[in-house]
């Protein structure tokens, strides 16, 4: 009876006090309330403009004879309070639940609940407030079935036991718990379900999803359309189809690109540097007023000019922003022509290609190195197994990606390959090469990031063989690409298609599917042992020689 009286209990409108029957509990009235669990409620009320927080019963007496921060309701017997020694739990006796203070709790679940330490680390406990397994997250989320999602520092996301450890070997962009098996989860196509083994249900992907329920997901397609996908069969019933505006929406997108077209003379102009150290922009008084409207409309400053977030983080990527608006901008004016000819259109404008054009101008290097290094910084290492090889970097580029790998296999001996030496750190061994000639390097593993999408066939096959000729019976290439997967005719978004383009147009070169990189392969005399991530937008293939 007891129980039955609490659940017909519920909170009122203004969230002032408690109602049954949508007659007030009591006549007090509070800043604010929140639901009853086991008989218990937090409230909270104002003192001498101070806001403090308490428990009282269905009687409206105050429980404990002990006042908080902040208060929570009771989950598994603990609720979660606040004080000036941090946060914690207290048991249904209002008893501290254990010694331990943390920066911020969660409620219980399963016994177990999402704490952050006081040096933003996230992890779980048990319900004597110790940790539950030594890894530390970005976040964690709460165990549903014994499962909880885990963010990486990374920015992807797992899934893991109460014990930490992972139940499958996957990481995604977003995770959600498991539900009856399934799970939400995003990679950079869009949303789909996994299994508990981290594998997708299917190839399709959606732009909205949501779990299973009952045996349908609804979603949303990328077009807009409103769907429901059936379980069983994993069929797609559409529910409503979006009424484009076809005209309005191109319209709108052919117009989009003076965006980032202003933003990109705006930092060449130094614009947001001089707001942020407080000097003068040195502009025309028209030409200022129209720039610090566009910044304070597209949320770039505030209204004092003090710069926003948004605008801290362009400056952190101008160099990547400035790189996609100068020459890669400008050349796709050439697009047509490049499809009709099949051919980049770089060498015909600036008299050379852009790799011997880069040589010869070191802002365009540093831009370039920037985002090779922007680009390399999440790339998969943790599956290279490696422990004390010679490991030899081919086109390392800015030295971003085998940097990495050193840092997670500190006793390897790293070595550096490329035209010129633009890299960031520059202690380690560097070799000048040009891998469209002989190489003479002697190491057990070899990588190589990106660099045969930005050459046609022939090229990219001379630059394995010299690879292969260099190459040891018992050396590893392991290749980081793009491999491109067949469309899916019921959905989904093609790995890199726009850069695609972007390849031929500037550079001649093209991403490539599977068969497409083993005809490289086969041509210059390597065996393709396995493709590694395959899922993601850069693969990880390792190759011996024939």
């Amino acid at each position: 009876m007891f129980n039955e009286k609490i659940e017909k209990i519920s909170i009122a409108f203004e969230q002032t006090h408690h109602i049954k029957g949508g007659i007030p509990l009591y006549e007090s009235r509070y800043k604010k309330v929140l639901s009853f669990h086991n008989g218990k409620a937090p409230v909270y009320e104002e003192v001498n403009g101070t806001i403090r927080a308490f428990f009282i019963n269905t009687f409206n007496t105050p429980l404990f004879g002990r006042y908080f921060e902040s208060a929570f309701g009771f989950y598994d017997g603990l609720a979660c309070v606040s004080d000036e020694t941090g946060y914690y739990h207290i048991l249904e006796n209002g008893i501290d639940a254990y010694a331990y203070r943390f920066a911020w709790c969660g409620n219980f679940m399963e016994e177990a609940c999402v704490v952050k330490d006081k040096s933003g680390a996230y992890f779980h406990i048990n319900t004597q407030g110790e940790p539950l397994y030594a890894e530390r997250f970005c976040y964690v989320g709460d165990y549903y079935y014994g499962i909880a999602s885990a963010l990486l520092d990374n920015g992807q996301y797992v899934h893991i036991f109460k014990d930490g450890s992972r139940v499958h070997n996957n990481a995604f962009l977003s995770l959600e718990p498991f539900h009856k098996g399934k799970a939400v989860a995003r990679d950079e196509e869009g949303y789909f379900h996994i299994d508990k083994n981290g594998n997708a249900l299917y190839s399709y992907r959606f732009a909205k999803l949501e779990a299973f329920y009952n045996g349908k997901a609804f979603g949303e397609d990328f077009n807009g359309n409103k769907i429901i996908l059936d379980e069983a069969d994993l069929q797609i019933e559409v529910r409503h189809k979006r009424a484009l505006d076809i005209k309005q929406e191109l319209a709108k997108a052919a117009f989009d690109f003076l965006k980032m077209q202003i933003l990109y003379a705006i930092l060449e102009l130094d614009v947001l540097e001089n707001l942020r150290d407080f000097k003068t922009l040195d502009l025309p008084p028209y030409c200022e007023n129209l720039i610090l409207l566009w910044l304070r409309e597209n949320g770039f400053i505030n209204n004092d000019k003090s710069l926003t977030f948004k605008a801290r983080e362009s400056l952190a990527i101008k160099p990547l922003i400035c790189y996609w608006q100068d020459l890669p901008f400008k050349l796709s004016g050439y697009l047509a022509q490049s499809l009709k000819e099949n051919k980049a259109y770089f060498e015909y404008l600036y008299g050379q290609d852009y790799f011997s054009y880069m040589a010869q101008n070191p802002k365009e290097a540093q831009k370039f190195s920037f985002v090779s290094a922007f680009y390399a910084s999440d790339y998969d290492v943790d599956i290279l197994a490696l422990h004390n090889q010679k490991v030899c970097d081919i086109g390392c580029g800015s030295g971003t990606l085998l940097s990495t790998i050193k840092a997670k296999y500190p006793l390897i001996k790293a070595i550096y390959a490329d035209k010129e030496d633009v890299r960031i750190n520059k202690e380690e061994e560097f070799i000048e090469i040009d891998f469209f000639k002989p190489l003479h390097i002697e190491a057990d593993v070899f990588v190589m990031s990106r660099i045969l999408h930005d050459w046609e066939d022939a090229k990219a096959i001379a630059i394995l063989q010299n690879i292969a000729a260099t190459m040891g019976e018992k050396s590893i290439l392991y290749l980081y690409e793009s491999v491109q997967d067949e469309p899916s005719l019921r959905g989904g978004k093609i790995k890199g298609l726009e850069l695609s383009f972007h390849l031929l147009n500037f550079l001649g070169g093209r991403e490539r599917d599977l068969e497409a990189f083993e005809y490289l392969f086969a041509q210059a005399g390597l065996k393709l042992e396995s493709v590694l991530r395959k899922e993601r937008l850069v693969a990880v293939m390792k190759l011996r020689k024939l």
